[in-house]
């Protein structure tokens, strides 16, 4: 891996940024706008002559001339806690801003449902009682006989109310 490439940026990069443009060229300073003393040549062999001590020694020293000039250009592009800290502060903000529109509005989530889904409920277990009394009056039938059955007014809408819910 090459440190210090032409092109690169250095530092945190969030979506959306606008990125520079790859194919346009720094504008050089005419014909010895290159002024790269620390090389002797920037040719493949001359860089095949240098040792490797040197190699690392230069390509250290363009990683830190690269890292300047991005500095130069933004003084906070290596500060990630930054960066991360305003990220975090805007997640919240987005919350905050959705709880409270959801405030506004005035609605409770899923509570319709579960209102209807508790007198659904209620009914069948009222269902399940009323086969319960029957099976046992039909016990005592057999064991009292026939005998008088009293019914109130109250016990009458019920049982037409369930009549009309089936």
């Amino acid at each position: 891996m090459v440190i210090g490439q032409a092109g690169k940026k250095y530092g945190l990069h969030r979506p959306g940024a606008p990125a520079a443009k790859p194919g346009a060229a720094p504008k050089g300073g005419g014909i010895f706008g290159d002024d790269d003393d620390e090389t002797p040549a920037a040719s493949e062999d001359a860089l095949k002559k240098l040792s490797s001590d040197k190699h690392k020694e230069l390509m250290r020293k363009r990683a830190e001339k690269e890292m300047k000039k991005a500095l130069a250009e933004d003084a906070s592009i290596f500060d990630y806690d930054g960066a991360l800290d305003g990220i975090h502060k805007e997640r919240e903000e987005a919350e905050v801003n959705k709880k409270a529109a959801h405030k506004e509005r005035g609605e409770v989530r899923y509570v319709h449902q579960l209102l209807e889904k508790t007198r659904e409920r209620k009914k069948e277990d009222e269902k399940l009682f009323e086969k319960r009394m029957v099976k046992e009056l039909e016990a005592e039938k057999e064991e009292f006989g026939d005998t008088e059955k009293f019914v109130t007014a109250a016990y009458k809408r019920q049982l037409l109310a369930t009549k009309a819910f089936e």
